[in-house]
Order: structure tokens, then sequence, then C-alpha cells
């Protein structure tokens, strides 16, 4: 029986599929050919009849078995046979994983807790990721906002863009513009633009 929780990895199964970009939905789940997703689903992306066979199985009843069982099913035989096998609590695995796949074998609790812990860190990654991208576009958008208010401001003549500054700074609040009534002043420069235009940023 082919062992995946060596330092072989998933190299030593069978060849799995290679997207053409990193999948950052799902994890890997070390040792194993096999990915988990945020919802906590199985993931196969490799023959399972070859799969099966590299663990013992014989050929024919290894196509049957894989034509038959959700792939998921068959992942989660396999992740307890792995586990087992690592343990050295597997004496015959062929025989382990027929009759997983046979009687509807679940996960071993001890699989499963390991699952749940590449879960959670997969749904903590997720988390950063969208974070980040918020804060992206965060920022793309300010600095789409300045670039808009300094393509108006240039285009202003002097006098006119002394007397939007006069009017932004009659009808900003007073505090904010008390200690600095000129154009660094971002709520100000804001506001020059919202009377150049007739309409605020969006």
């Amino acid at each position: 029986m082919a062992q995946f929780l060596g330092p072989a990895g998933p190299e030593a199964g069978p060849k799995q599929e290679q997207g053409s970009r990193e999948d950052t939905t799902s994890i890997p789940i070390p040792g194993t050919p096999f990915r988990l997703s945020a919802a906590g689903r199985l993931l196969v992306a490799v023959d399972l009849q070859e799969l099966l066979t590299n663990q013992g199985i014989p050929k024919q009843l290894a196509g049957r078995l894989a034509a038959q069982k959700e792939p998921e099913d068959v992942a989660k035989v396999l992740l307890n046979a792995f586990y087992l096998q690592s343990q050295g609590k597997l004496q015959n695995g062929p025989g382990y994983i027929r009759a997983g796949l046979e009687d509807g074998y679940d996960l071993l609790p001890q699989v499963a807790n390991k699952l749940e812990t590449r879960r959670r860190e997969l749904e903590n990654r997720l988390r950063t990721v969208e974070t980040q991208r918020e804060q992206r576009r965060e920022e793309e958008s300010r600095v789409a906002e300045e670039a808009a208010i300094n393509l108006v401001i240039e285009s202003l003549r002097p006098q006119e863009l002394r007397e939007l500054i006069a009017q932004a700074v009659a009808s900003l609040p007073e505090p904010i513009v008390r200690r600095n009534p000129t154009l660094t002043n971002p709520f100000l420069r804001a506001k020059v633009y919202e009377l150049a235009c007739g309409e605020p940023l969006s």
C-alpha cells in the first residue's frame, strides 16, 4: 500500500490535474492527493481507479468501486487508511479499503479533527485574502477620486478656483476648515470638485 503520509507527499500517488492558476478556494491535505474546501468538502482531482490500484486493490475491483462510489466517499476511506497506516495500525490495507467502501465508513474522529483544523486554516486564509482585496479596492477608489479632483482643479482658471475655494470654505463646517482653509485640505478639495462639477464624489 502506497504511503501518502511520508515525505514523498502527493507525488507518490497518481498524477493530479494541473490547473492554470493556484487554487485559492481549497487547501491541500498534506501527504495526500486530496484537497479540502472551506465548506469542509473533500475534493478529488486524481484518477480514482488508479489511486485504488496503487493502494493494492485489484484493477477490476478498483474500476467497479470507482464507478459506484462518490469520490468524496472514496477519499474518506483512504484518509482513514493513510492515518491508520501512519500509526502502524493497518495490517491489511486493501481489505480495510474494500470493506470501508462497501460498508460506507465515515471519517475516523482523529482524521475528522485534523481536517477541521485545515478547514479553519483555509477559512482564515480566505478571510485575510478578502480583507486585502477590500483594502486594494478602497485604495484604488481613493487614487481614482484624487485623480478626478486634480483634473478638475487643474482645468479651472485662477479666479474661478479662488471663488470656488471661498464657496467651499463658507459651506463646510468651520472646524473642518479652520486650521487649513487651502487645497491641501482633502475635505476642501472634495468640496471644490463638487461645486465645480455640480455633483458629489461617488
